[in-house]
């Protein structure tokens, strides 16, 4: 397992960034649901000898595990989403990139520089440094898709129970087999994103 370090955000506060975001997202590749952001300033006795990584990596139990664990050891976090419509009315990448700007502006107080996952970003009011797989190589970063994905799972756990054909809380809005079955069957839900050509009748799958 990849474990991800504070290296960076050491190397940015000799540099005199002091209050440094991580930011990832939850969702992207999803068929149903929001897309998920999270922010988040890590305090300085974050302890070395906590372990984060990918969440993606992680089962359910350990996600749930590490997110009240880590709770002590943040000095903020936020939560910014775009919706099933947005992202059908703006497209993902700019559903996305709105959910990032939302994060950041829900943050409590003025961050310094911003290390967000992947290679694309809305223009921001503050430096930032973009990073490929930044949630297997960045603890901030790391921290906020561990927040990103427990959060964003709840919220189709609950979803899951206001519509119950879909299985939601099995695949969190994900084109799984089962779920392209119920879409076929029952059509689609306003939580679904229909820019996918997998809801057209005459594909089989994603």
């Amino acid at each position: 397992m990849i474990c991800a370090t504070n290296l960076l955000e050491q190397q940015l506060q000799t540099k005199g960034f002091k209050r440094i975001i991580g930011i990832d997202e939850v969702g992207y590749g999803a068929i149903a649901g929001p897309v998920v952001v999270c922010s988040v300033i890590l305090k300085q006795t974050f302890p070395r000898s906590f372990m984060l990584c990918d969440s993606k990596i992680l089962s359910k139990v350990k996600r749930e595990i590490i997110y009240t664990q880590i709770q002590e050891f943040l000095e903020v976090f936020s939560i910014g989403q775009s919706t099933a419509s947005e992202i059908n009315r703006y497209g993902i990448r700019e559903a996305t990139n709105q959910a990032i700007v939302r994060s950041i502006q829900q943050l409590p107080i003025q961050a310094d520089y911003a290390l967000i996952d992947g290679t694309q970003a809305p223009k921001l009011d503050l430096p930032f440094e973009m990073i490929i797989r930044g949630d297997q190589s960045v603890r901030s970063i790391a921290a906020a898709s561990i927040l990103a994905k427990v959060t964003r799972d709840r919220w189709m756990e609950k979803m899951s129970n206001q519509f119950p054909l879909y299985g939601f809380a099995t695949h969190k809005g994900y084109g799984t087999k089962k779920h392209l079955e119920m879409v076929r069957i029952h059509g689609v839900c306003k939580h679904h994103r229909i820019h996918w050509k997998c809801f057209d009748p005459n594909v089989l799958s994603c």
